[in-house]
């Protein structure tokens, strides 16, 4: 299908967080939160697609990017695309582990001295059952994970978790073949979901929801979870610092990194487009 570029279509961009969209210096930033305020002008409509829930990524963007922007976090794809909302917050597409996958895999972490290292995520709570390591407590607050709810193994498997995470500090490399789950790893962490469930089966959910054609979304992105995503939209950008296997699978591979630029000439691409 040929991608329409008419100024009466309405066209989507899925943005990345972590390593993509966020920077920590205020003035770099800034220059984002233009960039994504502009695209309105050219009729492409931006949302964010994400590892994190939603609660986490408006926390992380603040206050002021909500006030600039008029984006409050709907349509959005989240939890590595087992959450997704539409415009109005509503509820398209909610993946969740069975009880049965939760009690093999906490099992699996008590055997294996791993459940200080794990945190479980609902949709807009995060969940522990045990105390984090020392080493370990200071990810959960660079991630604007705040209130971590401390349950007994008995209680996590009745809740409906989105997603898991676990210090990559672990070797879990029989994980995946021995639960049937997907596995992929960022700075700090291994971030397990459903077998089947990623940003671009969350994204697909969404724009079948909007009628809208995969053609007519693209994406940006830096991350081993950004893959199938950047596979699955006709455009697709990674930014400089992404590694190579996300390199290989963006349609476009940008010079600058996250901090230096990446995001606002993906912005002057698709518009361009």
């Amino acid at each position: 299908m040929e991608q329409n570029n008419s100024p009466d279509v309405k066209r989507y961009l899925g943005v990345d967080i972590d390593g993509t969209f966020y920077v920590e210096d205020p003035e770099k930033f800034k220059n984002n939160i233009e960039a994504f305020k502009n695209l309105k002008s050219k009729n492409i409509v931006p949302f964010f697609c994400t590892g994190r829930v939603r609660l986490s990524a408006m926390k992380v963007v603040g206050d002021d990017f909500q006030g600039e922007t008029g984006y409050n976090g709907y349509p959005g794809v989240y939890a590595n695309g087992a959450l997704v909302y539409d415009s109005d917050g509503n509820i398209i597409s909610h993946s969740h582990f069975s009880e049965e996958f939760l009690r093999k895999f906490v099992k699996y972490i008590i055997d294996n001295n791993l459940d200080d290292i794990t945190i479980f995520k609902g949709a807009d709570k995060f969940f522990i059952i045990k105390d984090l390591r020392e080493e370990f407590k200071s990810y959960p607050k660079s991630k604007n994970m705040d209130n971590l709810i401390l349950i007994t193994p008995e209680e996590i498997v009745k809740e409906k978790v989105l997603g898991i995470l676990l210090s990559n500090n672990a070797n879990l490399d029989d994980l995946p073949s021995k639960l049937s789950c997907k596995m992929c790893t960022n700075d700090r962490t291994y971030q397990i979901s459903s077998e089947n469930v990623t940003k671009a089966y969350g994204v697909e959910r969404l724009l079948n929801y909007l009628g809208v054609s995969p053609d007519q979304c693209s994406f940006i992105g830096d991350g081993d979870n950004d893959i199938e995503v950047l596979k699955y939209c006709k455009l697709s950008y990674a930014v400089g610092n992404a590694n190579n296997a996300v390199k290989m699978a963006a349609k476009t591979v940008l010079n600058e990194s996250y901090d230096q630029g990446a995001f606002e000439k993906a912005v002057q691409l698709v518009s361009s487009s």
